[in-house]
């Protein structure tokens, strides 16, 4: 038998070819009992994973995930890294064991090379810290090339040289178990026999060890990228029991292959001929790698612990006022309005928003705009503009309203629309909401008209209105009452919903006393109206003063407004139903009306008190029972709030995200297809930023 001298190169290419060669040879086949105990050992730490889970899981996306890290989920992921790594690391010997009796023409059974890797544990185990101190040179010179460039490229080269100058040390670990020897000993001998070919022994271990199973199991992973949720999630799932399965297979016949190059005979491998390895160990072997897939999917379709499940995709990285829409026919849209910039708008791609493009940026609008789904796909919008291009506050150029009608393609230009309403340029908190129920458009305002009515302690005027068709250049005022003047920058100080038979119920409050008014119109001409002051004003201490300003002032330094905002929408029976944000408290308050007219209501709090809390959003699930979306500041969590009677005395809540931080607006609204959506601003675990989420029921 001539063998391989030991001075002879052996490179990167002959490696991986007779690597390929060797699995083709029948590998696969002799270590399938092994990679099958491996991955049912990976089957066995997920379905211990389930269960220390529970009912504190929820499916994100398709992905099973936790809340938050409790002491017992910490205590898991530990061990079951430490046992997953080991057992990957001996399968990769047993792996290496097998491969080398091919090599060397002697056949090993997969028993006798786990009975082996067995036998030298404690010095598989000795060896593992030897062989990480030698391979320090990649991460040291890798971060040393990052700090002093600051560039990730030099970074990358350092790591690629601290790898052929240490990746020999690999050959420690079959060594062990093949020559029978002790730890510091293998390493000994992987240096000796890595003699004047230390470089090229270490890019033939790095490229059959690292870089082959890593690309492999990239592409199985960008090839599952373009899936749905569900399907990517149990795609990604099946890919990565194969990559492992592979990657286990890879590494094990790579570290044979190179360990082995003086011993091995030259033409051996190439004379070998293929043997099939039989239909029952393929059949076994590919049952073991779906297996993954099936029993995730199965978990999803039986949902064990009642896991909440959402869809959730960042919409863009923003703050400001971001309101979600709902067209009729086609995908979700958000509306974010930027403080003096103007507004954008974004239309989704599809129903869960996973991707979303910028149909439209309007500049030139104050902070309050508004906008309501039409019956033909496009979305009004109501804005302020000044007279004059311009942004900023000019005595030349009052504030005029424009409404517009944008479609997923973009918005017409707003300076061309016509003049709706003309208010004093001294209206710094005017307000402005929409409603459309068919063809018909309701906007209301609540804005000084005049310069008189503008003066220090004057009232504003809340004006409800009709448009017959859009543009809106003259519309027919159904009612026109005075309310006090906003002086703060609430958000959403202004709502508008319409009622049975399209008759508007406006609601507005007062940002300075918390009073709340309510005009409900008797139909949809208004012919009668009723105003009604359903909380009435108070008057705060100065501490309470304080500490209502405390509580803007955290909230409004992520939206570039006061947290206050006001929501209404009218259910079946024509009684309003109210949502706020307690000015004093912070908590999530709701309003039942106990009649049409709203004359009076009875109260309920949604959530506990938050001074930085931001207020809640509200509206009609399918069943015409009210859905509230809130902040729970107490646990850091998005939380739906189903309302199971018209009061909301009874209700279901599902926290359906999580955040660090302050949060931001939220926004809520049910599709066509009875799902509600949320769309809620906040930081993640692991973000810098705030960021707008779009989550989706499923």
């Amino acid at each position: 038998m001539t063998t391989r001298d030991l001075t002879s190169p052996e490179g990167v290419l002959t490696t991986l070819g007779r690597t390929w060669r060797l699995l083709r040879s029948g590998l696969a086949g002799a270590a399938a009992p092994v990679i099958g105990c491996y991955l049912a050992f990976q089957f066995l730490c997920i379905a211990v994973g389930v269960m220390v889970l529970g009912g504190d899981g929820r499916v994100v996306n398709g992905e099973i995930r936790t809340y938050g890290l409790s002491h017992g989920i910490l205590l898991y992921v530990a061990v079951t890294l430490t046992a997953m790594l080991a057992a990957h690391f001996a399968a990769v010997v047993a792996v290496v064991v097998i491969a080398a009796g091919l090599l060397l023409e002697r056949p090993v059974t997969a028993g006798s090379a786990a009975r082996a890797t067995v036998r030298r544990a404690l010095a598989l185990a000795g060896v593992i810290p030897l062989v990480g101190f030698a391979l320090l040179p990649i991460p040291l010179l890798g971060s040393g090339g990052f700090l002093l460039t600051l560039r990730v490229w030099p970074g990358v080269l350092g790591c690629v040289i601290g790898a052929l100058l240490s990746c020999w040390a690999m050959l420690a670990v079959p060594l062990v178990v093949l020559e029978d020897v002790g730890p510091v000993q293998a390493l000994t001998r992987a240096w000796s026999l890595t003699r004047h070919r230390r470089a090229r022994c270490s890019w033939s271990v790095l490229g059959s060890v690292v870089v082959v199973p890593g690309a492999v199991a990239a592409g199985g992973w960008a090839l599952a990228w373009p899936l749905a949720e569900d399907a990517h999630a149990i795609a990604v799932r099946v890919t990565v029991t194969a990559a492992d399965a592979l990657a286990v297979l890879l590494q094990g016949a790579g570290l044979a292959v190179v360990a082995l190059s003086q011993w091995y005979p030259d033409v051996a491998v190439k004379r070998e001929r293929r043997r099939p390895a039989p239909r029952r160990t393929a059949a076994l072997l590919t049952l073991v790698i779906a297996a993954p897939g099936l029993i995730y999917w199965a978990a999803l379709r039986t949902d064990p612990y009642d896991w909440i499940m959402v869809s959730d995709h960042v919409v863009e990285h923003a703050v400001g006022r971001d309101v979600l829409l709902l067209p009729e026919h086609g995908a979700p849209a958000v509306l974010a309005s930027r403080r003096d910039t103007g507004f954008d708008l974004r239309a989704c791609d599809g129903p869960t928003c996973q991707s979303s493009h910028l149909a439209a940026h309007v500049p030139y609008v104050e902070d309050r705009v508004d906008a309501a789904a039409l019956p033909n796909g496009s979305l009004v919008v109501a804005g302020w503009q000044y007279g004059g291009r311009r942004v900023g506050k000019s005595r030349e150029q009052p504030l005029l309203l424009r409404l517009i009608a944008c479609t997923a393609r973009g918005c017409p230009d707003m300076p061309a629309a016509p003049t709706t309403l003309r208010a004093s340029w001294r209206g710094l908190a005017a307000s402005v909401a929409v409603a459309a129920s068919g063809s018909q458009v309701v906007v209301a305002v609540a804005a000084p008209l005049s310069e008189k009515d503008a003066g220090d302690g004057a009232a504003s005027t809340l004006r409800v209105m009709r448009c017959a068709d859009l543009p809106c250049g003259d519309p027919d005022v159904l009612v026109s009452v005075p309310v006090p003047q906003a002086t703060g920058v609430a958000d959403k100080p202004l709502a508008l919903a319409l009622g049975r038979a399209g008759r508007p119920v406006a609601a507005y409050e007062d940002l300075d006393s918390g009073e709340l008014t309510v005009v409900s119109c008797a139909d949809a001409s208004c012919r009668r109206s009723r105003t009604t002051p359903l909380v009435p004003r108070r008057s705060f201490t100065i501490e309470q003063n304080d500490a209502i300003d405390v509580g803007r002032q955290a909230g409004s330094a992520v939206s570039n407004a006061y947290p206050d905002a006001v929501e209404v929408v009218v259910p079946g029976d024509d009684r309003p139903v109210i949502a706020y944000r307690d000015l004093l408290t912070g908590a999530a308050t709701m309003l039942r009306c106990r009649d049409r007219d709203c004359t009076s209501a009875d109260t309920s709090v949604l959530g506990p008190p938050g001074r930085a809390q931001q207020a809640p959003t509200l509206a009609l699930g399918p069943d015409g029972l009210p859905l509230v979306a809130v902040h729970d500041l107490t646990d850091a969590s998005v939380t739906l709030i189903a309302c199971r009677d018209p009061a909301c005395a009874r209700r279901d809540k599902a926290r359906i995200g999580t955040y660090t931080h302050i949060p931001g607006p939220i926004d809520l609204t049910v599709g066509r297809d009875g799902l509600p959506r949320i769309l809620w601003v906040g930081r993640t675990a692991g973000r810098t930023r705030n960021e707008a989420h779009l989550t989706e029921m499923m």
